[in-house]
């Protein structure tokens, strides 16, 4: 009787053990099945992105004349592209005003001599509704020009379309007759190549000159796809020897050299301005975070100066994420 009873025990622990299996079996597919479809997706992302990974192409092709003048809205919105011989504008006829207007100045176009006019008219190229006279009509606000009447006087064609309403924005008065008009007195944009400019403004012109150069030689930092990223980061249309070269001809003697630039080639920079002409004078390394390397450095040289260098106490930026040292705060104005 009690083998009978063990010999039972047994099968029935044989059976329970087997079944065991079979649902540890089962559990541990269904647990695998997401964990491998997971390890799958992620590979198959990976090799996208690594397809995808754009490359900072050295010889880069230039977008020429009116391309350039072309802006890419971070933000959808309502436009029209229209391309005048003086300047390109996206109008915006929701709210009758542009969106952004840009152009090109060479130093050519500075010395024209064509006189203002100040009759404002409807652009002919707009299609909807556009502003008028009667929108400005005691509304307290002038009609301010994005592309500067000032900018078109090489060019009767030019000057006649910088008064069309799709080139203006409302301003207030004191904006647009005192501190706007006294800024694009003192100002001009000149296109050209950095590696003429001596050619462009000539020799001995210039008091100061201040640079943001591209930081990137070869492959360093972040490739991008974007042609004008890849110039504005890397040396590709222009390098640190052309912007020395040419600011120590620009510059009088005496005169001030400003450059914003990046600590790992501090070295470089520091031999290439005296052999340029250019001491450096004073130099402020600046950091993200108190506890942070720099990433940035700021130099101030002369042309001609003697040898004597200042480093001024470093700057920092955050006092922690989101939040400005006070330093920075002063710096500002606020």
């Amino acid at each position: 009787m009690n083998r009978s009873k063990k010999g039972k025990n047994r099968k029935l622990f044989k059976k329970k053990s087997h079944s065991n299996n079979r649902l540890g079996c089962i559990i541990a597919i269904i647990v695998l099945i997401p964990i491998l479809f997971g390890v799958y997706l992620y590979c198959q992302q990976i090799n996208t992105q690594n397809n995808n990974e754009p490359q900072t192409d050295v010889s880069l092709q230039i977008p020429l004349g009116k391309d350039l003048e072309t802006a890419v809205s971070l933000v959808p919105r309502q436009e029209q592209i229209i391309r005048h011989s003086g300047y390109t504008v996206s109008y915006n006829k929701d709210l009758k005003i542009p969106n952004w207007v840009s152009y090109e100045l060479t130093r050519k176009e500075t010395k024209g001599k064509e006189k203002r006019g100040n009759r404002f008219i409807t652009d002919p190229l707009v299609t909807g509704p556009i502003a008028t006279n009667a929108d400005y009509t005691r509304s307290g606000y002038d009609k301010g020009h994005m592309a500067p009447a000032a900018d078109m006087k090489w060019s009767p064609e030019a000057m006649k379309e910088s008064f069309y309403f799709s080139n203006m924005c409302p301003q207030h008065p004191q904006l647009n007759r005192r501190g706007w008009k006294n800024l694009e007195e003192k100002i001009r944009v000149v296109t050209g190549d950095i590696k003429d400019a001596s050619g462009i403004f000539g020799a001995s012109s210039f008091d100061i000159v201040t640079t943001n150069p591209p930081y990137m030689i070869g492959q360093h930092g972040i490739s991008s796809g974007s042609e004008a990223k890849a110039i504005a980061r890397h040396e590709v249309l222009c390098t640190l020897d052309d912007i020395l070269r040419e600011s120590a001809k620009l510059l009088v003697p005496g005169g001030r050299f400003y450059m914003v630039h990046r600590p790992f080639r501090l070295a470089e920079i520091m031999s290439k301005m005296v052999a340029c002409g250019i001491e450096p004078k004073r130099m402020q390394l600046v950091y993200p975070y108190v506890d942070k390397e720099p990433n940035m450095v700021l130099l101030e040289g002369s042309r001609g100066g003697r040898s004597r260098l200042t480093v001024e106490k470093p700057l920092i930026v955050y006092k922690e994420q989101g939040v400005y040292t006070d330093e920075i705060y002063d710096i500002y104005g606020y």
